[in-house]
């Protein structure tokens, strides 16, 4: 178990260098609820600012494009190359990572250029009321955070249809891949939902009352 945990502390803390900087006391924050999620809560998040949240999406994001799916497509061009491209399961696999992949780029692409750009400019001193406007609008009505919906429908067909490819070690590298990104983000979506708005509303309106 202590093993376990070192690693999926490894896990969060390494994103985190350059501008992305968060408090060890986030980082032990993030580790319980990797461990179970249903332990989130809000008052968890109350002694951290604005620039705490924003550091922590952004440097998931980076992590997500740079170290999370380069690992899951490359198990996947390996499970590919084992099974061959014919068989009807290898095919559903790639098929399932490749849209899994261009749906989360699309997901982040959104927040880093509208949601997490206007927190940006607040932060530098930046604001405008109709960006302001634009950000509540566009987060309340398409957050979509259905990104891995179909992952363990796909599993369950693999342990109906194959037993020998359920047990493969490729095809278990993968899935263990994507459950752990999965995990990852669950906590990175309560984070955004329940804290991240919230705070930037908070800071908005502390900051400039005349515009609320």
């Amino acid at each position: 178990m202590e093993d376990g945990r070192a690693i999926t502390a490894e896990r969060i803390s390494s994103r985190f260098k350059g501008n992305y900087q968060v408090s060890d006391g986030f980082i032990e924050v993030l580790l319980q609820l990797y461990q179970d999620a249903s332990q989130f809560k809000v008052e968890l998040f109350q002694p951290f600012g604005l620039e705490d949240i924003h550091a922590y999406l952004k440097a998931s994001h980076a992590y997500y494009i740079g170290s999370c799916l380069p690992e899951i497509e490359t198990l996947s061009q390996q499970l590919e190359s084992e099974l061959g491209r014919e068989n009807p399961l290898s095919e559903k696999i790639h098929d399932f990572v490749k849209d899994y992949k261009a749906e989360l780029y699309e997901h982040i692409e959104v927040e880093e250029q509208i949601i997490l750009k206007f927190v940006q400019d607040i932060l530098n001193g930046q604001y405008d009321k109709g960006n302001r406007d634009f950000f509540f609008n566009h987060f309340l009505h398409t957050h979509n955070d259905e990104i891995i919906s179909h992952l363990d429908s796909l599993y369950q067909e693999i342990e109906e249809k194959d037993q020998n490819l359920k047990a493969n070690p490729t095809l278990q590298g993968l899935f263990k891949a994507l459950n752990s990104l999965r995990k990852d983000l669950e906590v990175h979506n309560l984070i955004e939902d329940e804290i991240f708005v919230l705070k930037t509303l908070d800071y908005v309106n502390s900051r400039y009352p005349e515009e609320a």
